[in-house]
């Protein structure tokens, strides 16, 4: 089952279809993103993927509001429990 799944996937998969930023996103998981990115990391002065994933983490942690203004999708969600929660 895993190999057919494979096979069915990987001709899908192309460089063309890779430029689209919104189907990376939606169908390469986060930690597949961040391994690819380990050699960049490296040369913008992270020690990791894993210690620039950590590094975003805080970040977003001690700037909620930031992160909401640039994730307007999160601002959506915010939202959408506000008025859930007043409903309620």
């Amino acid at each position: 089952m895993i190999f057919s799944d494979y096979n069915s996937f990987k001709d899908q998969f192309n460089q063309d279809f890779c430029q689209e930023i919104e189907k990376v996103l939606l169908w390469f998981s986060g930690k597949d993103l961040l391994a690819a990115m380990n050699a960049w990391c490296l040369d913008n002065c992270f020690q990791s993927a894993g210690h620039f994933r950590a590094e975003r983490g805080k970040w977003c942690r001690n700037h909620p509001n930031d992160v909401v203004a640039i994730l307007p999708e999160w601002q959506a969600l915010r939202d959408f429990f506000k008025v859930s929660l007043m409903q309620s």
